[in-house]
């Protein structure tokens, strides 16, 4: 028996259609004009998945078998070659949930556990073969797997990639559009150290460090020593990218330390510069914390990248307009965008304010069943011109 880990194909979960649009050229042009960075992704999936990594250490620990299995087909959902007591386990989001329930459908007899970001319980209910898990350590109760935190990159060795390096999780802020508990839980220096050293299999010259809001956990002055740690054995490590808030960069002492972390790069959680759509999204900071953040950034040479979001109820051609001005004034000095649309998920305030349609889980389209003429037409003006900016900045 061994444990299959399945992974949807990027490409599959998201074909490039016959004419390709702004965003398409946007991020084909990025990953080749960013890849002398240290920005680069496997072309199967954006980056390697931490829960496979995660529940796999604590496998191998435990003595089990495992596999990848990448599905880029329909022709990939036969599970018919595979041993009777395989367990094929899942990741569900929105983009590919009604998959899994297929596989599910046309493998009878074949156990798929499944966990994500989704309430699946309920929508798995239906398919016998589906087992919904909690989290991972609801995943090894029910495997009779002892619980440890575990990391193993096996299942990649060689791949180029940007490992993701957790030192908390959790946020304590409260987005109104985020669905991220709003408890901070930081890592243990051992359970760090783990994640470092699990890299030594990976080809990569940055780190993502994927603390939501970089700078509220205790522990982030490790990076410091974390650096050195990873210099020892990969001299092509360039240094790591953090995300955060203005409130944190507008502190120029945090700003000037951040090189000494060994930070290249900090995505700032703009979203939008106008501070009626900032406070209705009870976003940390104002247009006041955005302009000094930049100012303390630029000044250290940290590169910036700013975080925008298309599709935010409220927004006009008014604020948009706003939020353009505002980048391209600093666009010296911004090494990037990335470049959102709206994504509304269960359990979070947004939810209850908006009625959701089965379209509207499409991530890669900017307009939503709940949007207006007048928002679509606003949409429309500000994905050309961010996208614009975008494709000038690269």
């Amino acid at each position: 028996m061994k444990y299959v880990f399945c992974q949807f194909d990027t490409r599959f979960l998201y074909p490039t259609g016959k004419i390709e649009s702004l965003a398409d050229q946007y991020y084909r042009e990025f990953w080749s004009e960013k890849a002398k960075h240290g920005y680069c992704k496997p072309s199967a999936f954006w980056e390697v998945p931490t829960w496979i990594t995660e529940i796999d250490g604590i496998l191998s620990k435990n003595g089990s078998g495992s596999e990848l299995k990448i599905i880029s087909s329909q022709a990939d959902f036969d599970l018919s070659g595979y041993s009777a007591d395989d367990i094929f386990l899942f990741s569900a989001l929105d983009i590919n949930k009604q998959y899994i329930k297929d596989l599910g459908s046309r493998n009878h007899g074949k156990m798929l556990l499944v966990g994500g970001y989704i309430d699946g319980k309920e929508y798995f209910a239906d398919i016998p073969g589906i087992l919904w898990r909690d989290s991972i350590r609801d995943f090894c109760e029910g495997q009779n797997l002892k619980y440890s935190y575990e990391v193993s990159y096996q299942l990649f060795a060689g791949v180029k990639t940007i490992p993701r390096l957790t030192l908390s999780t959790g946020c304590l802020h409260n987005c109104r559009f985020c669905s991220i508990e709003n408890e901070l839980k930081e890592h243990t220096w051992d359970d760090i150290r783990k994640q470092v050293d699990s890299w030594k299999v990976l080809k990569y010259r940055l780190v993502y460090v994927n603390d939501k809001t970089f700078g509220q956990a205790n522990n982030y002055k490790w990076l410091r020593d974390i650096k050195f740690i990873i210099r020892a054995y990969n001299p092509e490590f360039e240094g790591f990218i953090v995300q955060t808030t203005a409130r944190k960069c507008k502190d120029y002492d945090f700003c000037r330390d951040l090189k000494t972390y060994g930070v290249k790069f900090v995505e700032i959680g703009l979203e939008s510069h106008n501070d009626r759509i900032l406070q209705k999204y009870q976003k940390p900071h104002n247009v006041k914390m955005i302009n000094r953040s930049f100012v303390n950034l630029a000044k250290f040479k940290i590169n910036i990248i700013p975080n925008i979001i298309i599709g935010l109820i409220g927004e006009s051609i008014h604020t948009y307009k706003n939020t353009i001005d505002f980048l391209t004034r600093w666009s010296d000095c911004i090494f990037s965008l990335n470049i959102y649309n709206l994504a509304v998920y269960d359990n979070t305030d947004l939810a209850d304010e908006v009625k959701l349609k089965k379209k509207d889980q499409n991530e890669m389209e900017s307009s939503r069943s709940y949007h207006t003429a007048k928002d679509k037409q606003a949409i429309m003006y500000f994905y050309n011109l961010v996208f614009k900016l975008g494709l000038s900045l690269l």
